[in-house]
Order: C-alpha cells, then sequence, then structure tokens
C-alpha cells in the first residue's frame, strides 16, 4: 500500500527536466519557459562548394558523434539533374562530410562511379531511383561490426541500409520495410528502455489533401512494422513537413517541422515531447527560427535529427535557405549552421518575472490580508531516492535558490478536527538534517551544482528512502536536476 495511493517515481538517475508535471507535484510564483537556439555567428558553416552538390547544396542532414575518432560524421542528401536518354530528370544522392570541431568540414571523395562527370566524389548512397531524407543512427547491437551504423531513406518506399563505417553501405535484404513514398526527412530511434524502434514518417492513410502530418511505426526487430499510424496531426498551421525524434535524458524530443504552406511558404521548427513515442505534446515553441532578411536561413530551415552536447552545451546542425519553399528547387542555395542551447535548456521552470511576482503578492493581500514573501516554491512529486547526492542546472546571479528534503514517509502533519482553510505551503516535513535553514543558498550560474546542507553533500542515508524535494527561489531559473550514485 502505497502512501496516498499513489506509487513514488523512480527517476533512478536520469536528469529530471521540466517539459510536464511528471515530476512536479506543485508550483506557485514559477512559469514554465521554453527556448530557442542562438545561432552561432560562424554561420553557414557548410556551403555548396562541389559539382555533385549542384544545383541546390545540401537538403536533409543527419549527423551523429564518432566517439572512437573523436569526429562528427554528416549525411545530407542533394537533388541532382541527370540526363536520362537526352531528357533531364532530377534525382537525389546522399553525400558524407566530417569534422573535428564543427566549423571546418571535409568531404572525402570515394571512387564509385555514382556521378558521371566526377568519379572521385562524395556520394556514398543513391538508391535504386534515389535516395533521400536519410537519418543515421548507431546500432545499440554491437555484435556485427559491418552493422555499426543504420541509415532509414526513401527509395520509393522507406528502406534501411547498414554499414561498418559511414560510407560503404550494405541494403538490407528485406527492404523496403514499409511500403509508399515518403519524399521528407525520415527518423528512426531506438529506445532501450522498451526495447523497441521507432520510425517517424508520413502516413499511408490520412484525410486531408496532403499527408503532410507525422506518424509513427514501431518494431521489434527492424523487420516487422506496425502501420504507420497519425500522432500528430496540424490544426490552424497548414502542414508538418517531418518530425525528426531523438532520445534525451529518457526523454522523446521531436523538432517539429512546420510549413506554412498557404501564407509564406516558409518553414521552421517547433519544440514537440513524448514520454512514450506514441503520445506527443506540442510547445508551441519555435526552437530553430528562421534568419533575419539577408542572412542566409531567412526564410527556410529544417532540422537535422537529433542536439548533442558539446563543450558543456547543446548543439545541433540545421539546414537553411534564403529561398521560400516553393522556390528552394529552382537552382537556390541552402547551407548549414549550429545552433546552441544552454546545457538541458529546452526548458526551464522561471522565476525571474517581476509580473508573476507581484500578481502573486497582490492577490494574497486583497483575499486574506497579509504579506506573502516574494518567492517561488517548487514540490516535487514523491520519489525514491536512488544516490548519495543530488546536482542542480540554475541561473542565480541576482537571486537565490534554497532546498529542503521531505520525508515523505511520515505523512502529512496532524490537522485541527475543526475544518479550517490552511494558509500558506502545506506538506510534510523535512528532515531535520535537511531543512531549508541549513541549506548552502544557491547563487551564481552553473549547470552542475550539489546540493549541500552545512557543508553536507553525502545523501547516502536517504538512499532508497521515499522523498520529495521542496525548492524556493527568486529571480532565478530552475533547468533540471539530477541524482547522482
Amino acid at each position: 500500500m502505497y502512501l496516498y495511493g499513489i506509487k513514488p517515481i523512480k527517476p533512478g538517475n536520469y536528469t529530471q527536466e521540466f517539459f510536464d508535471n511528471y515530476i512536479i507535484e506543485d508550483m506557485s510564483g514559477i512559469r514554465r519557459r521554453f527556448f530557442s537556439v542562438e545561432k552561432d555567428k560562424a554561420n553557414p558553416v557548410m556551403t555548396k562548394d562541389r559539382e555533385w552538390e549542384e544545383p541546390v547544396g545540401p537538403g536533409y542532414i543527419s549527423y551523429l558523434k564518432d566517439e572512437e575518432q573523436n569526429r562528427y560524421l554528416l549525411w545530407y542528401d542533394v537533388p541532382v539533374d541527370i540526363d536520362i536518354n537526352g531528357i533531364k530528370k532530377r534525382t537525389y544522392y546522399v553525400c558524407h562530410a566530417q569534422s573535428k570541431d564543427l566549423y571546418k568540414w571535409e568531404k572525402p571523395v570515394y571512387k564509385n562511379g555514382y556521378f558521371e562527370n566526377c568519379p572521385y566524389n562524395s556520394i556514398v548512397a543513391r538508391g535504386n531511383l534515389h535516395a533521400s531524407g536519410q537519418t543515421v543512427v548507431e546500432n545499440p547491437d554491437k555484435t556485427d561490426a559491418q552493422k555499426k551504423y543504420i541509415m532509414v531513406y526513401d527509395d520509393m518506399g522507406v528502406k534501411i541500409s547498414f554499414s561498418p563505417d559511414g560510407i560503404k553501405w550494405t541494403e538490407y535484404e528485406k527492404n523496403p520495410v514499409i511500403k509508399g513514398m515518403n519524399d521528407t526527412h525520415l527518423s528512426i530511434v531506438y529506445c532501450e528502455q522498451q526495447k523497441k524502434w521507432f520510425l517517424y514518417i508520413r502516413p499511408n492513410v490520412y484525410a486531408g489533401h496532403w499527408k503532410r502530418r507525422i506518424a509513427v511505426s514501431v518494431s521489434n526487430d527492424l523487420e516487422s512494422w506496425t502501420q504507420p499510424s497519425n500522432v500528430l496531426i496540424p490544426q490552424d498551421e497548414d502542414e508538418f513537413y517531418d518530425m525528426p525524434v531523438f532520445k534525451h535524458n529518457g526523454i522523446f524530443i521531436g523538432l517539429l517541422h512546420k510549413f506554412y504552406s498557404s501564407t509564406s511558404s516558409t518553414l521552421d521548427v517547433e519544440l514537440a515531447y513524448s514520454r512514450d513515442g506514441i503520445t506527443w505534446q506540442r510547445t508551441y515553441n519555435t526552437v530553430i527560427p528562421l534568419g533575419n532578411l539577408g542572412e542566409f536561413d531567412s526564410y527556410y530551415v529544417s532540422p537535422s535529427n537529433l542536439f548533442t552536447n558539446f563543450k558543456g552545451k547543446l548543439m545541433t546542425l540545421y539546414r537553411g535557405s534564403a529561398s521560400r519553399h516553393n522556390d528552394l528547387l529552382q537552382n537556390k542555395r541552402s547551407a548549414i549552421g549550429i545552433g546552441w542551447l544552454r546545457k538541458d535548456g529546452f526548458v526551464c521552470l522561471d522565476c525571474t518575472s517581476s509580473n508573476v511576482m507581484a500578481t502573486k503578492s497582490q492577490a494574497s493581500l486583497k483575499e486574506d490580508n497579509i504579506s506573502v514573501k516574494e518567492q517561488g516554491v517548487l514540490l516535487t512529486r514523491p520519489f525514491i531516492m536512488e544516490g548519495s547526492k543530488i546536482v542542480i542546472n540554475a541561473w542565480a546571479p541576482n537571486g537565490y535558490v534554497n532546498v529542503e528534503i521531505i520525508d515523505v514517509e511520515k505523512g502529512l502533519p496532524h490537522l485541527p478536527d475543526k475544518p479550517m482553510i490552511v494558509k500558506g505551503p502545506f506538506h510534510e516535513n523535512a528532515f531535520e538534517e535537511f531543512t531549508e535553514d541549513k541549506f548552502d543558498t544557491f547563487k551564481g550560474d552553473s549547470t552542475c551544482h550539489t546540493l549541500s546542507w552545512n557543508g553536507r553533500t553525502d545523501l547516502s542515508s536517504l538512499d532508497g528512502r521515499c522523498i520529495r524535494l521542496k525548492l524556493t527561489m527568486w529571480a532565478a531559473r530552475l533547468y533540471s536536476f539530477t541524482v547522482c550514485k
């Protein structure tokens, strides 16, 4: 029998971010805030400079880090005009590039016969009719070195190929794994907790004029896939072009590519998230916005396949163009840029708004004629402590964050028998050694600050106990917390 009849959360050692109220019981004087990337001043970092990239340049992009070689590997498709029996046809090839620092990209060439005018080129896949919309991920199954990397792509059907190095690709013998054309960015992600593959594509069944919405297909083995089912359908917006998905701190993060087809013919990127890969929530926050007029990404941005940690920050590559969607293939150039976020910086709990704080304070004065201290209060849900310390990612150069640890197992304090309204925060009592008055107040800016009480950081005495955290904040932002071993 659980206290209150609710099973406590077991977050383990996953960093807890605040996309939703999964870990939040209640909060006051605090608002949830999502962020957009800061674009690198050196953008664009990669442009069209090879004959086989004519006429447009890089299209959909996918990248990952090769930890063994300490370098980034990039795959990008390019539209190529070829001559077939005197008729000019447009097809798509997948090219490869690599970089040590994200700013200088090398495009190694290989003799492959994929491009008639240049026997040596950086094309690594061209499919049967074309190869486009690719995403490359590292295979979690390490038993076969020839299948280190997995590529999903469109070739008049959803296909999969394997590679030992990201350059030489072998097509899966049971292709296509899903029939039907998907002329967009396909996304594949593996969920370790569920032991399942998730493939985000366009649906085969749809009601609208276009099928530009987001569907998911699921597989246990990369061979048998469920019928694609819609998970995100545009409402007031025009269309959802695609949605690259990746896992971050146990959460599915979606980079929802929105196409304003009936108005501006522009595209930008909204953040979405899911706890299970099936039920998705939108944030309505543009995580990769359009650039200003005159910049390389002023009319068109499209996401890569993920954000990754780089030198203490979150980084992503994205494609941009100064052309609208309907003009993009008319020999207009596109290029690749870098976007930055703070570590775990998709969202924070923000206690910096004077308006929010003043409204809270004035409401208390009007209703109860009492003054409430102007600070935000956050109560987490009960969770099982599985570690020996707690680390927070917080920003408070002009404010503070205080924390106390609540003993949930003792239950709520006794209330008088007569009905009454309890004023102020009400919750279980704190552990005597971890009260707020003993907490070493956090001030400053840190992505990895270890909590302490009178200099004590060791919380191993609470390992296995059911607790909750109470955080009081002023002029501060809380991005995440992590229970560490």
